[in-house]
């Protein structure tokens, strides 16, 4: 199997802008497919309809991103409301993923947990079976500070896989970050992927690296994120402490072929350059991939 994935940006780095500025920024680096974060990408300069501009663009929305988190809370059923809305305009719209959130529970019980995901996401589920939409469900790390007892499931493979292994839907998977596990203490390849590449589905793309807290935050094109006591930036695909070739290979030899999502996380006016640095050292390692997977 030719290992041939599509590269697309996160709307992600857009939510405080209209669509349009999404879909140019995608044309301007090459790029045919984008996530769409709902409700934030869905406003155009014109004022029309989000969804007759996407039908209008040359490319496709490869996931509905939705910032709802699954863990205990308030407003259970609003949670699901957006879930379901959001597994609806992904049906609408042709995208066959809607990447979701587990949170901050508020303890520390992988066991207690993973039962509250399955009953929180049990109508969810129901909705994306009956639609033909996978749910996929992101590893995070504490990147908001509100995780106080580190009782984020998804920030540990083993409660992580064992929780969706409990659900058991051909329609929840997982969205791997590897940036996100480096940043939770994690090795992300190989450790992590091991631990989860059977249920792998989707992936956002980024790199990071520990930053230096005793120099001020850089004012330059990354962004600083800390979990607990450790601080990170990111930085330049293929520069930072992700080891993407091999995590790449591995995604190769498994047969991998979802999409490859860009969120480089750099600072708006630096945006464009990152995404373009970012898909250009993509094409490249697939390149290679492919040139030693015939040569093989």
């Amino acid at each position: 199997m030719t290992f041939d994935p599509q590269i697309a940006i996160s709307g992600t780095e857009f939510r405080d802008e209209p669509l349009d500025t999404l879909l140019r920024t995608a044309d301007e680096v090459g790029v045919t497919a984008i996530e769409l974060w709902s409700p934030e990408n869905l406003r155009t300069e014109s004022g029309g309809d989000a969804v007759a501009r996407l039908a209008a663009w040359s490319g496709r929305v490869v996931a509905v991103s939705v910032g709802v988190e699954n863990a205990e809370t308030e407003d259970v059923p609003g949670n699901r409301a957006r879930l379901i809305d959001a597994l609806e305009l992904a049906d609408r719209i042709g995208a066959p993923y809607v990447n979701t959130y587990f949170g901050a529970p508020g303890y520390r019980d992988d066991r207690r947990t993973a039962e509250v995901l399955a009953r929180n996401l049990e109508p969810v589920l129901r909705r994306a079976e009956s639609l033909g939409v996978t749910l996929v469900l992101e590893n995070e790390f504490d990147a908001f500070g509100r995780d106080r007892y580190r009782g984020d499931l998804t920030r540990r493979p083993n409660a992580l896989r064992a929780a969706v292994r409990r659900i058991g839907s051909p329609r929840l998977r997982l969205n791997f970050d590897a940036a996100n596990f480096y940043c939770a203490g994690v090795e992300p390849f190989p450790y992590a992927f091991d631990v989860l590449a059977e249920d792998v589905e989707y992936l956002h793309v980024k790199d990071i690296r520990y930053a230096d807290t005793t120099r001020p935050e850089p004012d330059g094109p990354w962004v600083r994120y800390h979990d607990y006591d450790r601080a990170y930036e990111t930085t330049a695909l293929g520069t930072g402490a992700v080891n993407w070739p091999g995590l790449l290979a591995g995604l190769a030899a498994n047969g991998y072929s979802g999409p490859l999502t860009l969120e480089p996380h750099a600072r708006r006016e630096h945006r464009t350059a990152a995404f373009a640095q970012a898909a250009d050292w993509l094409r490249i390692q697939i390149s290679h991939l492919r040139q030693q997977n015939s040569a093989g």
